[in-house]
Parts: C-alpha cells; sequence; structure tokens
C-alpha cells in the first residue's frame, strides 16, 4: 500500500517529494536485504522478473543488486531535482 500511495504521489505531482523519499528509502531497503542475502550464500527468486525471462543474465542476484542500485540512484536524482529551476 505504501509503494501504491509513493507512486500515485509522484504521477500526479502531489506531494511528489515525499513519494520520491519514500520510494528511495523502499529501494534501500531492498538493496540492503537482497544484499544480506547474498554475503550469507543463500539461494532466492525476489519475483522480480520471471524465471523464462529473455533477457539472459537479468536473473541474477548480482545483476539484480545493480540494477536497484541504478533505480535509487534515478529515484534519489528526482528527490533533488527542483522543477524550473535552471542550472545556467
Amino acid at each position: 500500500m505504501l509503494e501504491l500511495l509513493a507512486a500515485l504521489a509522484v504521477m500526479t505531482g502531489v506531494l511528489r517529494r515525499g513519494g520520491d523519499l519514500i520510494i528511495s528509502g523502499l529501494l534501500v531497503i531492498f538493496i540492503v536485504a537482497v544484499s544480506f542475502n547474498v554475503l550469507r550464500g543463500h539461494e532466492f527468486n525476489c519475483g522480480c522478473t520471471s524465471t523464462d525471462t529473455y533477457l539472459a543474465g537479468w536473473n541474477d542476484k548480482y545483476m539484480l543488486i545493480l540494477r536497484d542500485i541504478g533505480l535509487m540512484v534515478m529515484s534519489a536524482m528526482a528527490v533533488f531535482h527542483r522543477p524550473g529551476k535552471t542550472t545556467d
């Protein structure tokens, strides 16, 4: 439910920065949880992609961490973005 409300906030622009912060925080929690299990050597499937995907390697646990770090960086950039302000 929290993800849904954050996504609606980002898409509608109402409380956009708060939605961005929530999404960034949830991504940090997910990255920590996945990294913890990778370090412990656990095999798992987070359900992020299908097991019969046509993109070879996307189900790899290390690629999952890198992909989520990329998503977190983009989310953090959205938090600090100020619409209408130019950086000339």
